[in-house]
């Protein structure tokens, strides 16, 4: 008997404290839940008659627990805040790719532009007028304005034959290599002390040896000597030069006739000669309209011949 009622006790004791647990902690640890309500069972007296003789009734009470076993709220934000790292890092890896792809193009176009933007040729009066070097003087000839520059290796020469040389380069070993080839170092001192007119006995020197020889004869004279040299040509001449017609700068139509070439050119625009030469009048009455004339003007110049 005592040992029946010890274990009640004991049952009782442990069920109250489940369901303690399960009212002031809703949400158990470990991920399992107990049920707040606990259904009681009235079964039959488990001791009809007590000695006594006073009938005691003694419920059997069982009380059902419900073990749910759940994701706790703790991991499933883990399992959230997981998927939406990997959602951000495939997006930043996708932006970076974007702008790898960006950075690209923009490197392509800036390519593009300065070959655009970069000359292929240049006049050749732009590039001898930006050498030009200094102590340049101006002096007018016949309405004619002409750059007088004192220096004895930045100037035309007249040849025996009447045609013309010209010296184009006053850089120290030039200068070293003519003079000295021609038995006058004592000259150079003079040109390496600028253009001016202390270079006049250079000049007078220079000049009397190139009409010794024609123009042709200094040609084959400096042929391989490094010297900044060069004959005069005329149109002809120039037209015929090989270096010339390597540039494209001589064209011919399909009729035979000459043309100058493109002097400027750009890699990524390249220019294009248009041979097409109008007719008589071809153009008379497109540019009678523009300056103003109607219909019927043009109409009576037509009549009268003059369209």
């Amino acid at each position: 008997m005592n040992m029946q009622r010890t274990s009640k006790a004991i049952l009782l004791g442990v069920t109250s404290g489940f369901l303690l647990l399960a009212e002031v902690c809703p949400e158990a640890p470990l991920g399992v839940t107990f049920a707040r309500e606990a259904a009681a069972i009235v079964g039959r007296p488990a001791t009809p008659m007590s000695v006594a003789g006073v009938a005691r009734r003694t419920t059997v009470r069982v009380a059902t627990t419900e073990a749910v076993v759940v994701t706790s709220a703790a991991a499933a934000s883990s399992a959230t805040a997981a998927s939406t790292a990997q959602q951000q890092q495939a997006v930043a890896k996708q932006q970076a790719a974007t702008a790898q792809q960006q950075a690209t193009v923009a490197q392509q176009q800036a390519a593009v532009a300065q070959q655009q933007a970069q000359a292929a040729g240049v006049p050749a009066i732009g590039t001898v007028v930006s050498a030009l070097p200094a102590g340049c003087t101006a002096v007018a000839s016949g309405g004619i304005e002409y750059q007088k520059c004192g220096g004895a290796f930045y100037r035309i020469y007249r040849t025996q034959d009447g045609r013309h040389v010209v010296l184009g380069g006053q850089e120290p070993k030039f200068v070293r290599n003519l003079l000295g080839a021609w038995g006058r170092p004592d000259l150079i001192e003079l040109c390496e002390r600028g253009p001016g007119p202390h270079q006049s006995p250079v000049v007078e020197f220079l000049q009397a040896m190139f009409e010794t020889r024609s123009q042709a004869g200094w040609v084959e004279w400096f042929r391989g000597r490094d010297v900044c040299f060069a004959p005069v040509k005329n149109l002809r001449e120039a037209f015929d030069d090989d270096h010339a017609r390597s540039r494209g700068m001589h064209l011919v139509d399909e009729h035979g006739q000459e043309h100058v070439g493109l002097p400027i050119r750009f890699a990524g625009e390249p220019g294009r000669a248009n041979f097409a030469t109008p007719g008589p009048g071809e153009h008379t009455e497109e540019i009678l309209r523009e300056v103003g004339y109607d219909d019927a003007t043009l109409a009576g110049l037509g009549a009268a011949g003059g369209c």
